[in-house]
């Protein structure tokens, strides 16, 4: 899987906070109940500034590839805590 650091992504102030919360919810979570829930709500935060058309399609999928891969992680390691 191909992975994506998502705090080296340079993107607009408003948008890189809303980024940086939603990752940090994500790297939070508890359970893998809450990581998915907190991974969804990422994506549709993705599909959202996609669907506005206002972004190259290499930071959406940047994005989508990004978040993905910290979902992953988070799963893994609440697994095999």
């Amino acid at each position: 899987m191909k992975t994506i650091d998502l705090r080296a992504l340079v993107l607009p102030p408003t948008m890189w906070a809303e980024v940086l919360r939603l990752l940090d919810t994500i790297e939070a979570a508890d359970s893998v109940a809450a990581v998915d829930s907190a991974n969804h709500y990422a994506l549709g935060f993705v599909l959202g500034l996609e669907t506005a058309g206002q972004f190259l399609a290499s930071d959406i999928e940047a994005l989508y590839i990004g978040f993905e891969g910290v979902a992953q992680r988070r799963r893994e390691a609440l697994r095999h805590a």
